[in-house]
């Protein structure tokens, strides 16, 4: 199981914008290794890819299927703070981070590249540095 979830894991580095292999993958982490969590994280980052209608039927099925075991564990753990919605905040807010760092990354290398040409112009190299820092600053 460990070998195919590797295979998974670099299949889905290799092609990030395959719907199919999200799906696939986040329906052997459900049913193969159990782990409901990454099976939904996987669906949404599948539903993210413009999946066929078939797919997004596929992945808002099984979405709801892991929100009702998972509502159903917690209720019978007595675990009464469980919210679905609460989940799709952070997942979006952890998106939106990564969006972020993205952009902040893209800024750094735009300011060395900058800074390494023969004659760099100081007006811009202080108007991308003013873009790293506003762009850390909204990261923090």
């Amino acid at each position: 199981l460990k070998y195919a979830d590797a295979l998974y894991t670099q299949s889905v580095r290799k092609f990030p914008t395959s719907s199919r292999l999200k799906i696939s993958y986040a329906l052997f982490l459900l049913d193969m290794m159990k782990n409901k969590q990454l099976a939904m994280t996987q669906l949404w980052a599948a539903r993210d890819c413009k999946p066929s209608f078939e797919e997004e039927f596929v992945i808002f099925r099984y979405l709801k299927l892991i929100e009702e075991k998972l509502a159903e564990q917690y209720s019978n753990e007595g675990n009464s703070t469980y919210d679905m919605n609460s989940i799709l905040i952070i997942e979006n807010l952890v998106k939106q981070l990564q969006d972020e760092i993205e952009k902040c990354a893209l800024y750094h290398m735009k300011f060395w590249a900058h800074i390494q040409e023969s004659n760099p112009d100081l007006s811009k190299t202080r108007e991308i540095g003013y873009k790293i820092h506003s762009s850390i600053n909204e990261i923090n």
